[in-house]
């Protein structure tokens, strides 16, 4: 049987770190500027926009002109009526007889149409919000048939 070894790794010396001196910083100066250069004059040269400044500016501006445009469309909307397709072109006047019904003048009126419609029609024509209130000498709007 052979001798065997084992080696352990070398030890390391004491060995001092080396210190580098770095030169000492110099003195800041003073960030104070004299009263006569505290005032600011921007007269000797005008304001420059890089690109995308004038980029968000025009977009800026189209916006506030798009929103503007709108408003005043829903305004112009609003002022302007719509013609109600409901309200007929042509109408008549009808005195209610006694015993008479919104549906016997809606029928007589326009026998052709709807009556349930016409009915509606009268209604709206004449602010009437129960069918069965007419009364007798009443003078009504009634739409005529085309």
């Amino acid at each position: 049987m052979g001798v065997t070894t084992t080696t352990r790794p070398a030890r390391r010396r004491n060995v001092r770190p080396t210190v580098v001196r770095l030169p000492a910083p110099e003195r800041v100066r003073s960030c104070a500027l004299a009263p006569e250069e505290r005032t600011l004059d921007f007269s000797e040269r005008p304001v420059q926009l890089t690109r995308r400044g004038r980029l968000v500016l025009a977009l800026g501006v189209a916006v506030v002109a798009a929103v503007l445009i709108a408003l005043a469309g829903l305004a112009a909307l609003k002022i302007a009526p719509a013609a109600d397709a409901s309200v007929p072109e042509r109408t008549a006047t009808v005195m209610v007889e006694p015993g008479q019904t919104l549906w016997q003048i809606a029928k007589r009126a326009a026998p052709s149409e709807d009556v349930r419609a016409t009915v509606d029609q009268i209604m709206r024509l004449n602010g009437i919000k129960d069918a069965g209130a007419v009364e007798a000498g009443t003078e009504l709007r009634v739409p005529l048939s085309r």
